[in-house]
């Protein structure tokens, strides 16, 4: 029961996010190559690495963003699951329980 609980589906969304994130850090990677290889001035190139930096700082941002907005639906799926698997577990423990009390009432006649 507790094997079906897991991620379902997921493996496609963890590869898109990988390759995303595979492409952002060999971006980032390259850019600072180019710029610390380029033949530039000290301050032009102090000035490249700032500018990249903070728009790769706004885009790593909306990735956060995205990534604890899916963490929040994936949560909140998830509770639903349990709710739902744990108030079955209650059902059947109940019946089980109420079985168990009546075979044991005609067993020794207290019906």
């Amino acid at each position: 029961m507790l094997e079906s609980f897991g991620r379902r589906g997921s493996s496609s969304d963890d590869s898109t996010r990988m390759l995303g994130i595979g492409l952002l850090v060999g971006a980032v990677v390259g850019a600072a190559a180019a710029l610390l290889l380029a033949p530039a001035s000290g301050s032009d190139t102090r000035r490249l690495l700032r500018r990249n930096a903070r728009r790769l700082a706004q885009q790593g941002g909306g990735m956060i963003e995205e990534t604890w907005t899916d963490a929040e639906r994936a949560a909140r799926s998830g509770m639903k699951r349990a709710r739902k698997q744990a108030a079955m577990a209650r059902s059947a423990a109940r019946n089980v329980a109420r079985d168990a009390a009546d075979a044991g009432r005609r067993r020794f006649g207290l019906d």
